[in-house]
């Protein structure tokens, strides 16, 4: 037996332990070291954390596959843009490569924080390493366009040039621009879509975002600021993202000891790009919120019994076995899916064997199962 279910967004099983973890964060100051999640766990608690608290949140991840997991479940699991990924700018690491999408999405990131919008924000050690610029760092070299005002069409260009934008017959990808008459098409590390300017003589007639596919009007702006390239000589960088944050956010890392390990070698290989070990440290240590969630560690604030779920390796011979075993020790039986379709298969697959079980299919995908044994039967989990 089953029910199906599609939730508009996830609940975390509101356990004793987390309600400690609520009440500890209601206090005015606190760091709390916690351990015992696994798989899934933790990107649904970072959730329920962020619904309850009403705190922006940002995650810290040792390792960068990890983090894009959980950035994921975030994303499958809350409303439309409330979660963004702060990757690093290069290609790979310990490399002067810069990804222009990287950079605009860090940009994106820092806006979004300074305007302090609520949101839940994930990165890594090599993303959080790399220094970002104050807020009014790089005003001075900063162009700024108003609708109606007057410019002189050829200044502009020289200081596109100047602030390392490359000219090009059609705009593709951030630090493009093109000339067309008195048009001026610029894609910005600021904004997603390019920028269409159009010009009556000296005089600012329209500013408009655009498709890049279909060169088609997205909406009218006011006005417009173009931000220096990265990778130019005059963009200054002299801050750690952490510091962006207001007092009231909630800081959570994982494995904090491996993250400052990295941090420490990312600057000894590049000080000028990267913020050093002490200058992490000084941040983190006076965050007024902070959760460290710690993999082999016996002396936590919490602990918790989240437990990895079993590797089944599509033996459905297995799986059937186990859900009756877990179903008979009082375990409540959540299976998620990526899609109905996949849902009704696993029915069909199902029905073949003994399944006198109820379980609850959830049409989400989920990273990676997990068994809840932290309260008693009435109240434990099985989430695969």
């Amino acid at each position: 037996m089953n029910k199906e279910f599609n939730p508009s967004k996830t609940n975390f099983y509101r356990s004793l332990k987390f309600q400690k973890l609520e009440s500890l964060l209601s206090k005015s100051k606190i760091s709390v070291d916690i351990n015992g999640l696994h798989g899934s766990s933790l990107s649904l608690l970072i959730i329920d954390l962020f619904y309850k608290t009403n705190k922006s949140i940002m995650f810290l991840c040792d390792d960068e596959s990890e983090a894009r997991y959980i950035y994921s479940d975030l994303v499958d699991h809350t409303h439309n843009k409330e979660c963004l990924y702060f990757p690093s700018s290069y290609n790979k690491l310990k490399s002067h490569s810069i990804n222009k999408d990287n950079a605009l999405q860090r940009e994106k990131v820092c806006e979004s924080i300074e305007g302090e919008n609520k949101r839940i924000y994930v990165s890594s050690a090599n993303g959080i390493a790399e220094k970002v610029s104050k807020q009014n760092s790089n005003k001075e070299n900063t162009i700024e366009i108003k609708f109606g005002e007057e410019y002189y069409f050829s200044e502009i260009n020289e200081r596109l040039f100047k602030i390392d934008y490359q000219k090009c017959d059609f705009v593709q990808s951030p630090g493009d621009f093109a000339l067309r008459g008195r048009i001026l098409d610029v894609f910005t590390f600021s904004n997603e879509n390019p920028i269409r300017i159009q010009f009556d003589d000296n005089n600012i007639e329209s500013i408009r975002e655009f498709d890049v596919n279909t060169q088609f009007s997205i909406k009218e702006l006011k006005e417009i600021k173009i931000k220096p390239s990265p990778t130019s000589d005059i963009t200054v960088k002299d801050d750690c993202l952490l510091n962006l944050f207001n007092n009231e956010a909630l800081i959570i890392t994982k494995s904090l000891n491996t993250i400052k390990d990295l941090i420490d070698n990312f600057h000894k290989f590049d000080s000028s790009n990267y913020i050093g070990l002490d200058e992490f440290n000084s941040i983190i240590t006076n965050k007024d919120y902070l959760i460290n969630i710690c993999e082999n560690h016996s002396d936590v604030d919490i602990k918790f019994n989240k437990i990895p779920q079993p590797s089944f390796n599509k033996n459905f011979d297995l799986l059937n076995k186990n859900l009756l075993k877990f179903f008979s020790d009082g375990y409540k039986i959540n299976i998620y899916f990526d899609s109905v379709e996949q849902s009704s298969r696993f029915d069909q697959i199902i029905e073949k064997f003994e399944n006198k079980y109820e379980y609850k299919k959830i049409i989400k995908p989920l990273y990676k199962g997990f068994i809840d044994k932290d309260e008693n039967n009435a109240g434990r989990y099985l989430l695969i």
